[in-house]
């Protein structure tokens, strides 16, 4: 469970960061401004969740393919807070 939410706090690399914050920093105060503080950390939860949820389905649906079964993906998890 903790995977859900530290995967959002790893990035690949310093530029990986660096362009996340650029995208993030002129959407984040906008969307601060119209919703709130509280109710934009709420959906940041929300997206986080369900982005790790999304990557589990895919993953489980990789694993249990008959045609090519790939079974590492699901110890594997996402990095970055791209996916919120």
């Amino acid at each position: 469970m903790y995977r859900f939410y530290t995967s959002v706090l790893f990035h690949g690399s310093l530029l990986h960061v660096l362009f996340n914050m650029l995208t993030f920093v002129p959407l984040g105060t906008e969307l601060e401004r119209i919703m709130g503080s509280v109710r934009l950390l709420f959906l940041m939860f929300l997206l986080a969740t369900t982005n790790a949820i999304f990557h589990l389905i895919v993953a489980f649906l990789v694993d249990y393919n008959p045609l090519y079964h790939v079974s590492y993906l699901v110890d594997e998890c996402s990095i970055g807070f791209s996916g919120v």
